[in-house]
């Protein structure tokens, strides 16, 4: 009998999840004060796949109490996924350290 696969599995990137909602890549623990989402936009085709040619990153305080404008800390705009999770990684890591 074939194995199923766990749909609770999730993407790690640094010991801390990554999940993909839509346009929105959220990273951080659910249950930490701080989280990291990036908003992809203007996509572009590369063969087959369709990459994001810009990015924006926010840190956010996890509190789903405040008003979503109060929540935002940090935010910067990147031309490449990945420098834009070396940012997000960076200040989650910082933020988390002075917690």
């Amino acid at each position: 009998m074939a194995e199923k696969k766990s749909k609770n599995k999730l993407l790690m990137y640094k010991g801390k999840p990554l999940v993909r909602q839509g346009n929105m890549i959220y990273y951080g623990n659910p249950s930490d004060k701080y989280i990291v989402s990036f908003v992809l936009s203007n996509f572009e085709k590369n063969g087959e796949t369709e990459v994001a040619g810009h990015v924006s990153v926010q840190l956010q305080q996890n509190d789903k109490y405040l008003n979503p404008k109060n929540k935002l800390i940090k935010k910067a705009e990147r031309d490449e996924l990945w420098s834009a999770l070396d940012v997000g990684v960076f200040w989650l890591e910082d933020a988390l350290s002075h917690v």
